[in-house]
């Protein structure tokens, strides 16, 4: 019999606080990866993974496509979650992420799945430089 594998996105994982989403946009690091924007700050005292996942008002007026991309964010999210998660953990790191959408139309899953793959892979190789940079 096959066991199959499930994936979640948790309470504990999804960055919730103001104040820690604040820093992140002000202090953290980032990088732009096609239509999203990522704001990030690794851990060594806390481990895992903590998110948080907007797209602009200004942008998509209605709230049912704002509410769209997000939940296609999510889902493309936990099904990589697993990766990020287990990667981490080998090398005693923690993370905390903000996932800003800021393409112009609303995308597919196929696309946002895609590029989030590419996006996780590119947070593998900066915690990679950034244990480089503290040993």
């Amino acid at each position: 019999m096959e066991v199959k594998q499930r994936y979640f996105f948790r309470r504990h994982q999804k960055l919730k606080s103001r104040k820690d989403i604040d820093y992140l946009m002000k202090k953290g690091k980032r990088f732009s990866n096609k239509n999203y924007r990522v704001f990030y700050e690794f851990f060594s005292d806390e481990l895992g993974v903590k998110t948080a996942i907007g797209c602009s008002s200004r942008i998509f007026k209605k709230a049912t496509h704002r509410n769209k991309i997000k939940r296609l964010m999510r889902e493309a999210f936990r099904l990589q979650l697993p990766d990020l998660t287990q990667y981490l953990k080998k090398n005693q790191r923690g993370i905390k992420l903000f996932i800003l959408f800021t393409g112009k139309e609303v995308p597919n899953f196929k696309e946002v799945n895609d590029d989030f793959l590419n996006m996780i892979s590119r947070i593998m190789k900066l915690s990679d430089e950034n244990l480089e940079t503290l040993a």
